[in-house]
């Protein structure tokens, strides 16, 4: 999973999530201690982390965006 931003007021994150509407965006909702809830602008869910990480350098060239990471590999 590759995340584009974070943040703890939903009506951002669903701003966020609408730069990234053409990689089809969703909005996770998590519990973070000391945080309270987070709302993570998140996409798609690869196989390897070589596989998100070769979609990122996608999203970053074509968005511009200077923040997204991996998350996470399944």
């Amino acid at each position: 999973t590759i995340q584009v931003g974070a943040t703890t007021n939903r009506g951002e994150a669903d701003r966020l999530a609408a730069r990234f509407q053409a990689f089809h965006p969703r909005v996770e909702s998590a519990e973070v201690p000391g945080t309270g809830r987070v709302f993570r602008v998140r996409l798609g869910s690869f196989a390897t982390r070589e596989e998100a990480s070769k979609y990122l350098s996608d999203v970053t060239r074509e968005t511009g965006a200077k923040e997204p990471y991996v998350a996470s590999a399944h």
